[in-house]
C-alpha cells in the first residue's frame, strides 16, 4: 500500500499528484485555500502557546488542509512519499478524523519525503568511478515579454550553489537555459532542477 504523492505550486493554481499501486489521481486545489490553510498550519505547529491556545482551530485547519490534498481520495494503511514543492511542513500531523481524540496521519502511515519522483528513481548501486550524469539546472532568470511572466532572481545563483552537491552536474542559465536545450539533454541526467514558470489550459 506505497503511495508517492506530490505537490505543486504554481503562480495561480496548485496541484497534487497521488499515486498509488492502483490508481494516479491529479487534482486541482484552490490555491487561495491552500495558501491560507498552510500557512496557518505552520504558525500553529511553529508556536506550543498559540497552538494550545487555539487547538479546535488548529484541528479545524489541519484537517481541511489534509482534505485540500488528499481530495476524498482513500488512503489505506501503509507508506507514503511526499515530495513537496516551495512550502514545507510535516504531511504526517494532518488531521484525518477531527472527532475527539483527533486523529492523525502518522497513526496510520510512515511518511517519508524526497526532492522529486526521479531521485526515488536512482540505483545507487552504480559501481564507483562510472561516469554519469548526476544533475542538471535550467534557470532563465528572464523571460520573454510576451509570456508576461515574473522574473526569477536568483535563481542562477541557487543553480551555482546547487552544482556544488554534485558530481559531473551542469547547469544553463539565462538564454542557454532554452526549451530546445533542456528537451534535447535531460533524458541523460539523473536529477533536473528547472527554475521556471507552467501553465495549463484551463476549461473553457
Amino acid at each position: 500500500n506505497d503511495k508517492f504523492v506530490e505537490i505543486f505550486e504554481g503562480d495561480s493554481s496548485v496541484y497534487s499528484l497521488i499515486i498509488t499501486k492502483e490508481q494516479v489521481y491529479l487534482e486541482r486545489i484552490d490555491k487561495v485555500s491552500y495558501d491560507q490553510m498552510s500557512i496557518e498550519f505552520i504558525n500553529y505547529i511553529s508556536d506550543y502557546s498559540l497552538l494550545n491556545k487555539n487547538f479546535n482551530e488548529f484541528i479545524n485547519t489541519s484537517y481541511r488542509l489534509y482534505q485540500l490534498i488528499f481530495q476524498q481520495h482513500s488512503m489505506p494503511v501503509g507508506r507514503i512519499i511526499i515530495s513537496p514543492d516551495s512550502r514545507y511542513f510535516p504531511i504526517e500531523a494532518l488531521v484525518t478524523n477531527k472527532n475527539l481524540p483527533p486523529s492523525y496521519l502518522v497513526q496510520t502511515h510512515s511518511v517519508s519525503y524526497t526532492h522529486s519522483a526521479r531521485f526515488l528513481m536512482i540505483d545507487f548501486s552504480t559501481v564507483p568511478g562510472a561516469i554519469t550524469r548526476n544533475f542538471m539546472g535550467l534557470a532563465p532568470v528572464y523571460f520573454e515579454p510576451s509570456l508576461n511572466q515574473a522574473s526569477s532572481i536568483g535563481s542562477d545563483i541557487s543553480l551555482r550553489a546547487l552544482r556544488s552537491n554534485f558530481r559531473n552536474a551542469e547547469i544553463r542559465i539565462f538564454a542557454d537555459a532554452s526549451r530546445n536545450n533542456f528537451l534535447r539533454d535531460f533524458s541523460d541526467y539523473r536529477v533536473i532542477q528547472l527554475y521556471t514558470h507552467a501553465a495549463d489550459k484551463k476549461n473553457t
